[in-house]
């Protein structure tokens, strides 16, 4: 059975370091196109891998790489604001978080807040088709890897 942590107000960084045994993949899933990074080995160092079209794709990529660790943006400020585009964003990565549970189900799946992650990253890079998504993937990782690092 997978571990979800879906709320970052309610879990600390301790009770997860030790769940976490390999690789992290970071997930910034959209409408219709999602970003994938994964962390380096010694989880120092996120890299943005690719953006790929299905869920598909990134549960072998997971696969692939002998991940245990999931990591998903998730929009948490307008959760509740049921006419905000968000909204829909909220149910698309609930839905896929879902899935995978069921897929992979010795994973540890984490929600960590992504907002303004794609503003930040889009004055960090020039936005070039399909990097933005990668790069907020990475983003969200690196920030999540420098928390772990000063346990």
């Amino acid at each position: 059975m997978s571990i979800i942590f879906s709320n970052p107000n309610e879990y600390s960084l301790l009770e997860l370091k030790p769940l976490i045994n390999s690789k992290i993949l970071s997930v910034d899933i959209g409408t219709k196109k999602h970003g994938v990074a994964i962390s380096s080995t010694n989880m120092k160092f996120s890299y943005p891998l690719q953006v790929v079209l299905s869920y598909k794709e990134i549960h072998n990529i997971f696969k692939e790489n002998n991940c245990n660790t999931l990591l998903v943006g998730y929009p948490f400020y307008d959760k509740n604001d049921i006419d905000s585009p968000e909204s829909l964003i909220c149910k698309i990565v609930d839905n896929f978080v879902k899935e995978f549970a069921t897929i992979f189900e010795n994973s540890v799946i984490i929600y960590v807040d992504e907002n303004f992650s794609s503003t930040i990253v889009a004055n960090q890079i020039k936005k070039q088709s399909g990097y933005i998504d990668s790069n907020v993937a990475a983003y969200l990782l690196n920030e999540f890897l420098e928390k772990l690092t000063f346990l």
